[in-house]
Parts: C-alpha cells; structure tokens; sequence
C-alpha cells in the first residue's frame, strides 16, 4: 500500500504540468523531418489489464514530453502519437525508444484488417527481433497521404528515464553507429586500464589495488550491461537482471579503496566508521538485488548520498594535506558532474544529448585513469619516504659542513653578479633610448600600411572561413561516403552524391577565381590596361557562356544596345563584372524569367544595366549589398550556390575605371543592376 501512494505521489509531480487532450499529430514526410522532445499522450494502467481497444477508446489522455522518467515497476504505461505522410510516396521510419532496459516493449497501430502488433525489449531475444538493436525500434511504413496513431506500450522492472525517438532510418543507424563506436572505445581505454592494475595487484599484493580491479570490473560490468551491450550475448532475463548488482558491489569496493587510498583510520575514526557503513550497505544491497531485482530502486537513495559524502571526504583530506587527495577529488568530481548531468537530464533540468546522457562514461573513465594514477603516486610517495629517511642521516653531516662555504661562496658571486648586472642594464638602457628614438618615427610611417594590410587579411579571412569551408566539407562528406558506401549504394544515390560533388567544386572553383581575382586587386597583382572595347562583342561572348546556365531554367537572356558602343575599358575587369551580374540575374530569377541587358551613353558616362524579373532584394540587404565586411552567399531560385564575392568584384572594379555602381529592387518584381564608366572621348 505504501508503495503505491508513493508512485502516485512521485507520478503527480512528475507529470503536474500534463492535461487532458487531443493526441499530437506530426508530419514525418518534410523534408527538413526531425522530432526531438516533441509532445505524446500518456496513459499509465496501473491494473496492467487494460488492452489495445480500451486504451484506443479511452479519452482521458494526459499530454507529456517525449523524454520520461518512469516512477512505478507495478505499471504498464501507453504512449501515443500521430504521425502524417504528407508526400506523395510511401515512406518508412524508425519508432521506439533510446534506452534497452524496458522488460517489455510493445507496438501497435491499425490496419486495414485490424491491429497490427510486434514485441521487443528483455523479454524478445535480439536475434527475434525485427530490428537486431539493443534498444527496441520498431519499422514504421505510411502510404502517401497516410495518418497512423502509434500506440507504445511498455513495462518495467526498473526506474529509469528513456526518450520516445521518431527519426529517418539512416540517420538513425548513423547515431547507433557512433554509439556502438563511442561505446567500444569507452570498453577497450576501462579494459586496458583494468588489465595494468591487475597486473600491479599480482606484482605489489597491495589491497589498495583489490579494491581498484573490484571497482573497475564493475563499471565495465555495469555500463556494458546498462547499454544493452549483453543482450547480444545473453539472452537470459535473471541475468541479465543480476548483472545491475555490479552497481551495488561498486559502491561496496569504493569506500573500502577510499579507507586505503587516503589512510581514513589515521584520518578520523568516524569518517573511517562511515566508510564501513557505506560499504556493507551497498554490500547488502547487492545481495538484495541478486535475490529480486525491485530492490534496485534503492542504490540512488543509498548510492547518491554515498557518493557526496566520499568526495566530502576527499576535500576533508585536502585541508589535512593527504599527498594523493587532490587526485582523488578530481576523479571523483569528474564522476559526480557525470552522474548529476543524469539527473538532470532525468528531472528535465538539463537537454537530452549525447553529451548529457553519456557523460557519467566522460566521468567514469577520468575517474578510473585517476585513481590509477593516484594509487601509483601512493606507492611512489611511500617508497620516496623511504629512501629520504635513510638518506637524511647521511645528508645532514655532509650538509652542516659544506654549508658555511656555500654560502660564502654564494654571496661572492651575488656580488660580481650584481656588479656586472648593473654595468649591462647601463649599457642596454642606453641603447634602448637610440633604438626607441629611431623606432617612433619608422612606426608612425608603417602604422597606416599596417591597418589597412590588417582590414584586407580580416576580409579575405572572413570570405575564406565563411564561404569556402562549407563547399569544401560537402565534397569531403559526400565523398567520404562514397568512398566507404559505394559497393552497398545504387547507381541512383551514387549519381546523386556526384552531383552534390561536382556542384560543390564548381562552386569552390568559382568562389577561389572570384577570391583570386579580388585578391589580386587588393594587392596590385592586377594590372588596369584600359583599352578600346566593342561592348557588343563583350556581350555576345558573355551570352554564349551563360546560354547552358540560361536554358536550364527556360530563361530569356538578351541584350539592347540603343546604338554601337565602344568603351574605354580593361577587357578581363569588365568581362568579370558583366559575367557576374548576369549569372546572378540567371541565379535569382524563376523559370520561365527574362534577363535583359540594357547600354546607353550619355555626354560624360556609359551607362550598362542587368535586369531581372526574379525575387528581388530586401531594403535593408540593399544598404549593404557591396560591403565585403557585410557579404555572405545567398541561394538561388533553383538552390544554386554563390560565392559570396561577386557583387564586391564588381564594385572594386567599376571603380578601378572611375565608375559608380548601384542597385534598383522590388520584392516578387526583380532587380536591376547599373553602373557606369566615363564615355569614350573620340
């Protein structure tokens, strides 16, 4: 009785903020598609008599979050959700849960021909499981258009904290991958440091090092097990159950390598007496759990305080000056943040990452690397003593009559020291009074030219970290894939991947001439040879070159000259800024779209524009459109990629003729683009 008023109590507090309503619906088809602490329905049967069609018809249906803290083992709780395809494809996804720990774990959902149901958890064996994982998932398919209510059932013999996951299925098996692999790594680093210490044990037969092997083999016991790791080797439920008193033996073998470790006897005999308590509390607790598993709901009520009171004992150590005491707070410390971020991620304090729920792995290795190393710094402290104790009779004879002419010898050459020190600082301030006096005028003259070389290396840092990196991280990414996934894609997703590939290189390459080219002007390397142009013959060459870009998108690209023009112009620099607003007009207009070039000349200038009938451009984008410190890609109609340099090429460049550049634009009506030059004087 008073266990069930305890679990409601808990329960109560636990989902207070939870109300009565509509099941969430979500749609999975998107393409952007991720659920993550999203909302479902909770139903908690405490008969654990209830079946799918009373669960399915009962209305009161409390709303919670998809991370769950499950309070009672005499329980079956029911989680609910919709999911939509709102594609016009049949699509497939993964549904279940992120822990391996439920003892049963059940789907349903309804089907033309009734309720469709499959089992996981403890009680299925893995190799009869759909899916062959540690955690049970289950494969979820929708018609195009389709909406499914998935139903989830579970039941525990455990208390625990679990997340809900809906997620696409490769992405899925990529995190199970990381896991497995963080997992493993986490394995081999707690073995080998195990297998060193069981080789010190065998060699020194210090009890210090017992209680350390204890100690580590159940961590390693604890979290293969707690990860779901066992299951692949053992299918059998008592004891896979059997295996959580590794727990509970930990906490028997720390106290007892703390008594060791720090000395607690000299220490304080009550300190040392409540080590002992501790020790045969979790001791017994083991016992208890070996015999049924319900007692494990006690190690966080006895292991928590445990845990605090042995780091209290580690700074109390500290303050008495115990040599390896530090060494032992920071191990510990580093297995308490671990196990607090838990908690934290359990009462909802913290997010739910990898970071958060794995941490107490982070902790738990720093603290077995630190207590080894403690335990060796230990041994190496009791040795040293040794050897100092015998060496200070011998020392202190030798000592006391050699002293008298070290330190006379010692002052003697403090005095010649001091004299030729004074001698040089003389010397060297000297010439640091000529050095400063010639220096002030040569920095005055190279403190500009610094400045500006300064805000040209920031730009091109800018450009360079913002938009040549993420092209390059797709070729590498995808080509990785490749490299390693080729044999299992089919032609399909390989061409797919080439094309994110060879989009990607285009684009770095046409980012790197942009960057090139400006660079280049930033530095002198680009040298201004105005000359004698027909604009016509420029166009028609540029048209030629953006006609494939143009017909892709069924795009109008034309040019008006309102009589023959010829400008005085550097041929290379007015092909970059001609090439550059055309491809962005291409790049910025919809299919079907016009792009037209327009010339005419006036008294003093020619004036040249690009216009577009594409998205047009924001006001506040258009105040900084030409400013490197400002300028960032965008992408295009089509999801064309730019480079973020364009715009910045051309304005450096009119202006290397004495032009001006701007910018005519309305949102949804296209943009236009001008700029002018002096008119060629016959």
């Amino acid at each position: 009785m008073l266990k069930k008023v305890s679990s409601i109590i808990i329960s109560f507090f636990l989902f207070a903020h939870v109300f009565a309503s509509d099941i969430p619906c979500y749609d999975i088809g998107k393409s952007n598609f991720k659920l993550k602490d999203f909302t479902i329905g909770l139903i908690i049967d405490s008969t654990q008599v209830m079946d799918i069609n009373q669960i399915a018809e009962t209305k009161d249906v409390q709303l919670t979050n998809s991370l769950l803290y499950i309070t009672s083992m005499d329980n079956n709780y029911w989680l609910m959700f919709n999911i939509r395809n709102s594609t016009s494809e049949t699509i497939k996804r993964i549904v279940g849960f992120n822990e391996a720990i439920m003892e049963t774990a059940d789907l349903y959902y309804k089907t033309d021909t009734g309720w469709h149901h499959e089992q996981n958890g403890l009680s299925q064996a893995i190799d009869k499981r759909q899916i062959k994982n540690g955690c049970p998932v289950f494969y979820i398919s929708l018609k195009a258009g389709e909406t499914k209510t998935v139903y989830l059932k579970i039941n525990t013999k455990l208390i625990f904290s679990f997340s809900v996951i809906v997620e696409d299925i490769s992405e899925y098996f990529q995190k199970e991958q990381t896991r497995v692999i963080g997992h493993w790594i986490y394995f081999g680093a707690a073995l080998a440091i195990l297998i060193y210490n069981i080789f010190l044990l065998f060699s020194l037969r210090d009890k210090v090092y017992l209680y350390y092997v204890i100690y580590a083999a159940c961590i390693i016991i604890y979290t293969f097990n707690s990860s779901g790791f066992s299951l692949y080797i053992n299918s059998n439920l008592n004891i896979y159950y059997t295996l959580f008193s590794s727990l509970a033996f930990m906490g028997w073998a720390v106290p007892m390598f703390t008594r060791e470790l720090l000395k607690t006897k000299e220490l304080s005999k009550w300190i040392d007496k409540v080590l002992i308590i501790i020790s045969v509390a979790h001791l017994a607790l083991a016992l208890l759990i070996i015999i049924n598993i319900y007692s494990y709901r006690w190690i966080s009520i006895i292991g928590m305080p445990s845990i605090l009171f042995l780091f209290f004992v580690g700074v109390f150590s500290i303050i008495k000056k115990i040599p390896v005491a530090n060494l032992y707070v920071f191990g510990m410390g580093a297995y308490l943040i671990g196990l607090f971020m838990i908690a934290g991620v359990t009462l909802n304090i913290l997010p739910f990452n990898n970071f958060t729920r794995y941490g107490f792995m982070v902790g738990s290795i720093i603290e077995l690397i630190v207590f080894s190393l403690a335990i060796a710094r230990r041994i190496k402290i009791l040795q040293e003593e040794k050897i100092i104790f015998q060496d200070k009779l011998l020392a202190s004879e030798i000592s006391m009559k050699n002293e008298l002419k070290i330190k006379v010898q010692e002052r003697t050459q403090e005095l010649v020291d001091i004299g030729k020190e004074l001698i040089d600082k003389n010397d060297e301030l000297s010439l640091q009074v000529n050095e400063k006096n010639n220096a002030l005028g040569t920095l005055k003259k190279t403190e500009m030219n610094l400045r500006e070389s300064n805000v040209t290396k920031n730009k091109l840092f800018s450009i360079i970290s913002h938009d040549l990196r993420s092209p390059f991280n797709s070729i590498l990414g995808f080509a990785n894939l490749l490299l390693k996934n080729h044999k299992q894609y089919d032609e399909v997703k390989i061409e797919e991947y080439l094309k994110v590939v060879d989009n990607s290189a285009k684009q770095t390459y046409k980012l790197l001439d942009n960057l090139l080219n400006w660079a280049r002007t930033q530095t002198d390397g680009f040298v201004f040879n105005p000359k004698k142009q027909s604009l016509e013959k420029i166009l028609i060459e540029l048209i030629k070159l953006e006609k494939n870009n143009a017909e892709i998108k069924n795009i109008e690209l034309s040019y008006n000259l309102s009589e023959d023009i010829n400008i005085y112009a550097d041929y290379n620099m007015m092909e970059i800024i001609l090439r550059n607003l055309i491809s962005n007009a291409l790049k910025f207009t919809h299919i079907n779209g016009e792009v037209t070039i327009d010339a005419k000349q006036d008294t003093d200038n020619v004036i040249i524009s690009v216009s577009d009938t594409g998205v047009g451009i924001k006001q506040e984008v258009l105040q900084e459109i030409f400013e490197i410190s400002q300028k960032k890609s965008t992408v295009g109609t089509e999801d064309e990629k730019g480079t973020g340099l364009g715009l910045v090429l051309c304005k450096e460049f009119v202006e290397k003729h004495d032009g001006k550049i701007w910018v005519e634009s309305e949102i949804g009506k296209g943009s236009k683009f001008i700029f002018s030059i002096p008119r060629l004087i016959s």
